[in-house]
């Protein structure tokens, strides 16, 4: 079971993970290759198909390793007596003797082990130490699936790229052209038959060595001991392998022959037209078949936990099966059902969630997307492969039926060719919508979940929740897809907005019809922002309740938004030296830089169908428009503040004399000497203060202003400096 198991592995080029998760009734051998299905991948939601060749590197017959594996494989399991309903994986769990506890698959560490182990059976006898003996550490599960693909390179231009992708189950350039071959399967079957055949022209291939930088080693001479046998007749019991099964008799309903000999009496003349003819035909031939799928004149449907399947009558008598009618019946779809679990419906009452290997609902796949551009873009979460064009043209009329059903349109709907164009014009001009409604207090709750289950490590209190009106309007944005700048005075959380509610006065009623539209029109909360008693932790506060209400309503990750309020603030809060005469933008700077970006992401949104995540990323990491409009700013120069002229009462004779000293020095000499002759001085140098700079134009203007101020009797006394006057 163990060697079998792994040779399956290496020959189909599965991870461990894909082994473990196996479609049993997929399974179709013909003693020349092994065909079957993997439910889930890595890489596939859906899962993949998988190959393997039967012959292998020895045999030349029907008995080769495959056979004498899935003989033993369906020895094991009936004589275990287990449901193949119950078996979806490949290794079981076993003891060393090979007894079962309990079935159930072999976990990861422990499969390792084996395989480790195995690596160094002696198969042959060797006459120094086995030469894998040094890197049996080395493997892992995942070396088998890598042996066949490292043979590939070594092959050269014998194997296609094309194949060696599909050996190992990875995405292919050319998918559409694997999509319409129909079969994914032919490439890896020709990958494995190209290696077989050349290592039977003695072609060997070498040990992969870590990319070829670790371990070299002289490869050991092997010698194949081919042999031809053919394989014992054998009818597999547990594993799906039996012949078709024969056509079977159902027995009709009484209800239904009830409903046909009504259908005979209203129709008597059409059926003696064709008595005689039906007359002549084989009484083999009138006994009702079970019909094929698709092609049938009565559904039967039953319910599997909440979900309606379409039944199809089988001859597997396998008592865990749905009974029903004298007969055991199975989904349509291949979901298993146990006939405990099952309920037959007689009728169908909407709503009805019918099977669509998820549970889909009218109602679910109405609300899948928002229109039908939206939906076009749901194409991968339908498909593991492109749809093909019918495909596409089906479900769109399936979702625009849902769509239709569940979303009826309103009793005033303006028709198609009439006055939408006056309509509009007329509202406007009568009305304008001021904030959207409110949310209900489920939906929040609802959106608060998700949130914290998407994000464990947030908090979301009544200090950092947003406010209801600030979800409100994110959540109407959002999904009607006219996203806006929000502005900063609406970003508040949930304490902020009830601490400013209960600040208002209460609304009294008035009978003045100017004031009548206070009483209508709730306005919302709202805070005042300016540069005055408004600091970077507030604007903080602003960002990250913006981002948490954006993250809530599902418009991007939290991750992007926080990322960008963090590069935002970044350029804000910059450390300028003040030598520099620059600052950083103000509080309604910054306000105005943030409503630009926005309204840059959304005619990204709006005209080139980008999503919000992408939006964020390009202007936070890759376009330059945040350093732009948060750049450095000149700071505004200070004039400095000159001297009044002394009153008229401190004048001799009431003559008003003003002595001006320009470059008067750090000692200023003349000023003190007109200072003790009881005079009016003022004094201007650079040394003084360093405003009192003339090669500063708003200084020299202010000295200009002084000199022609035509006072009387105005004393100037100029020198060079650092010399006496």
């Amino acid at each position: 079971m163990m060697l079998g198991s792994f040779l399956l592995i290496t020959w189909a080029g599965l991870r461990f993970a894909d082994a473990q998760r196996l479609n049993i009734s997929s399974l179709v051998f013909n003693f020349q290759e092994l065909r079957g299905l993997v439910w889930r991948s890595k890489t596939m939601a859906a899962g993949h198909p998988f190959g393997a060749q039967a012959a292998g590197l020895c045999s030349k017959g029907t008995f080769t390793w495959l056979f004498k594996f899935l003989q033993t494989w369906d020895q094991v399991m009936t004589a275990l007596q287990v449901p193949q309903s119950k078996v979806d994986f490949l290794i079981p769990s076993m003891e060393p003797d090979g007894t079962f506890q309990e079935l159930e698959p072999l976990n990861y560490a422990e499969t390792t082990r084996i395989f480790r182990e195995m690596l160094l059976t002696p198969w042959k006898k060797f006459q120094d130490q086995h030469p894998l003996a040094h890197l049996q550490q080395t493997y892992t599960l995942h070396s088998m699936k890598a042996t066949l693909l490292s043979f590939g390179p070594q092959l050269g231009n014998l194997v296609s790229d094309s194949d060696r992708l599909l050996q190992g189950h990875h995405q292919d350039p050319k998918h559409s052209l694997n999509l319409y071959g129909r079969d994914s399967v032919w490439g890896s079957l020709r990958y494995q038959s190209t290696i077989i055949m050349e290592i039977h022209k003695g072609w060997r291939p070498k040990t992969a060595q870590h990319r070829g930088g670790q371990f070299p080693l002289t490869e050991p001479m092997v010698t194949l001991e081919r042999f031809q046998k053919t394989a014992p007749e054998y009818s597999f019991q547990w594993l799906p392998f039996s012949k078709p099964e024969d056509p079977h008799e159902i027995l009709p309903d009484p209800e239904v022959e009830q409903l046909d000999s009504d259908n005979e009496s209203s129709s008597n003349s059409s059926q003696g037209v064709s008595s005689s003819s039906e007359a002549l035909e084989p009484t083999a031939h009138t006994t009702p078949l079970v019909p094929e799928e698709g092609q049938v004149d009565e559904a039967v449907f039953a319910r599997h936990r909440k979900v309606t399947h379409a039944m199809v009558a089988t001859t597997d008598d396998t008592e865990s099966r749905p009974f029903n009618r004298n007969h055991y019946w199975r989904a349509a779809c291949g979901a298993r059902m146990l006939h405990s679990e099952t309920d037959f419906l007689e009728d169908l009452q909407p709503p009805v969630a019918f099977c669509q290997h998820a549970g889909w609902t009218i109602q679910s796949f109405a609300f899948s997307a928002l229109d039908l551009e939206a939906f076009d873009k749901l194409w991968p979460e339908f498909f593991s492969e492109e749809p093909t064009l019918l495909q596409k043209a089906s479900l769109r009329a399936a979702f625009r039926m849902c769509h239709d059903l569940t979303q009826p349109a309103p009793a005033n709907q303006t028709p198609v060719g009439g006055t939408a164009t006056s309509d509009a014009s007329a509202s406007a001009s009568t009305w304008a919508e001021s904030f959207p409604p409110k949310l209900d207090t489920a939906v929040i709750e609802q959106m608060k979940a998700k949130f914290l289950a998407s994000y464990p490590s947030e908090l979301l209190n009544h200090d950092t929740m947003p406010s209801t009106r600030l979800l409100s309007l994110t959540h109407h944005q959002l999904s009607k897809k006219q996203w806006s700048w929000i502005p900063w005075k609406y970003r508040l959380t949930l304490a902020k907005s009830d601490e400013i509610t209960s600040q208002r006065q209460a609304k009294m009623p008035k009978l003045e019809v100017a004031t009548l539209h206070s009483l209508l029109v709730d306005e919302p909360p709202s805070i005042d922002i300016s540069n005055a008693g408004f600091g970077v932790n507030a604007v903080r506060n602003l960002l990250a309740v913006h981002d948490t209400a954006v993250a809530m309503c599902g418009g991007a990750h939290l991750a992007n938004l926080k990322a960008y309020s963090a590069k935002f603030l970044s350029f804000l809060t910059q450390r300028v030296d003040p030598d520099t005469m620059l600052r950083c933008a103000s509080i309604t700077e910054a306000q105005a830089a943030d409503r630009q970006i926005w309204a840059s992401i959304s005619d990204l949104m709006s005209e080139r169908g980008w999503d919000m995540d992408n939006c964020l990323h390009e202007f936070t990491h890759i376009r330059h428009d945040l350093p732009g409009l948060l750049q450095l700013r000149p700071r505004p120069v200070k004039v400095p503040s000159m001297p009044s002229t002394p009153s008229s009462s401190s004048f001799t004779k009431g003559e008003a004399r003003l002595f001006l000293d320009i470059c008067s020095g750090a000692t200023r000499p003349l000023s003190a000497a007109i200072l003790a002759q009881q005079g009016n001085v003022l004094s201007f140098d650079i040394l003084l203060d360093k405003r009192m700079d003339l090669l500063n134009d708003q200084s020299y203007e202010q000295l200009l202003r002084i000199c022609s101020s035509r006072q009387e009797n105005l004393a100037l006394h100029t020198r060079t400096a650092g010399h006496p006057g």
